[in-house]
């Protein structure tokens, strides 16, 4: 059973679960929120400049779940207040205001299972009392305590009925450049460099590379980046590097604790490809790219790419998470791949009823009209045919979940 005492909640069985809802508590938590954390998502510093700067922030909303007294586990998420608007093919659909906490998953592969009930408990209960109308849990790798838990306890009216599951992929980096090369398929690392071969033949003399990292260069990066991503499929869907208000402050951010890190690739001092990402904690998480179409037969993406992997390995780090999505290059350069959700937990009142069904609707409409197009050879007329089409059906990533696994194992 949950009691509440002032802003905390515990639990009377093994595990207790924590709360801290004020930004004044969360202070209180800095030495052990730094043992917990491992993603710079659920880093306390990150977390604090990112919802100051969040129009839609209400409240933090951080559990703690303990063990024998000691902190096990920790859970970062937040109350917001959101309007929610859905989308399909070309047309906006009427949408619904609704509070949402949103809680962020990476990390929570390793949570044991009781402790990730307890944790799911806790945040049906925050629904059932009608604080919000919907959960959602980001990032959640399937198949773990916490994706089964999520899974198994909300009843049918709560639980989100087409969870969208998408693949994540990752690059464990061996030590130095070369032994990544040599590590690789014969058939990969031979097409890899012929295209680096390729590209070096017409533009080798030509080409820049310069890597940015700190605040002064942010606004150089901004100005060059719009060049490429300007004209980018990405943009064309509104996707990508938008370069707008919400990014540039995020990237501002991350500059100014030492977390970005961008690469640019010029061709006669014009830019024509780059790659941004975050440093944390020895892992390198790519977050946008885009290259000038123009260019695209000398596969300029793919060589600053190889460029990044040779950097991090020069810092010597652990991993590059290429992030989610289905796109050949990853499958060609990755070492590691899981699949992972964002669950959508509703509360049993007539708003969070309406929001499911909206978003449950909505979900199915899409993928039904993305497989007909497909069916029918009219996938362009599908606003995201270029992202949709390099994208597996679940039986082939399900199955390629297990390769991945009997190889780590």
């Amino acid at each position: 059973m949950t009691t509440r005492t002032g802003e905390s909640y515990t639990m009377s069985d093994a595990v207790q679960i924590e709360a801290y809802t004020t930004l004044e508590q969360l202070e209180q938590l800095r030495t052990v929120w730094g043992s917990l954390s491992s993603h710079l998502e659920t880093d306390l510093d990150f977390f604090l400049q990112v919802v100051a700067l969040r129009p839609e922030f209400v409240a933090p909303c951080v559990l703690v779940a303990k063990q024998e007294g000691r902190p096990a586990a920790m859970l970062v998420g937040r109350l917001e207040k959101v309007a929610l608007r859905t989308k399909f093919m070309y047309f906006a659909l009427p949408g619904i205001a609704i509070r949402q906490f949103v809680f962020v998953c990476f990390g929570s592969s390793s949570l044991t299972a009781p402790v990730a009930e307890a944790l799911v408990r806790h945040i049906l209960g925050r629904l059932k009392s009608h604080e919000a109308e919907r959960i959602l849990l980001s990032n959640c790798i399937c198949n773990t305590p916490l994706h089964a838990s999520a899974d198994r306890l909300p009843g049918p009216v709560m639980r989100d009925t087409i969870p969208n599951v998408t693949a994540r992929w990752r690059l464990f980096l061996p030590e130095s450049y070369d032994t990544f090369f040599k590590l690789m398929d014969s058939k990969k690392r031979g097409r890899l460099r012929h295209h680096v071969n390729r590209f070096e033949k017409v533009w080798g003399s030509d080409k820049k590379i310069r890597i940015f990292s700190g605040p002064q260069e942010a606004e150089q990066f901004f100005a060059e980046t719009e060049q490429i991503a300007s004209n980018s499929w990405q943009r064309s869907l509104g996707k990508g590097f938008l370069n707008n208000e919400d990014q540039q402050r995020r990237i501002r951010t991350c500059a100014g604790n030492g977390w970005w890190r961008a690469y640019m690739l010029s061709i006669k001092d014009q830019p024509v490809a780059f790659w941004t990402g975050e440093f944390y904690r020895n892992e390198f998480s790519l977050l946008y790219t885009a290259y000038d179409p123009a260019y695209r037969d000398y596969r300029v993406g793919l060589v600053l790419l190889l460029q990044v992997i040779a950097d991090m390995c020069g810092l010597h780090a652990r991993v590059i998470d290429f992030g989610v999505g289905t796109q050949q290059y990853k499958e060609r350069l990755c070492n590691d791949f899981h699949l992972e959700t964002e669950f959508k937990l509703h509360a049993p009142s007539l708003r969070g009823i309406l929001a499911n069904v909206l978003g449950t609707s909505t979900a199915f409409l899409n993928k039904s009209s993305a497989v007909l197009l497909n069916r029918l050879g009219l996938e362009k007329l599908d606003p995201n045919w270029k992202a949709h089409r390099d994208l597996k059906s679940m039986r082939e990533l399900k199955s390629m979940e297990r390769d991945y696994a009997a190889e780590r194992d």
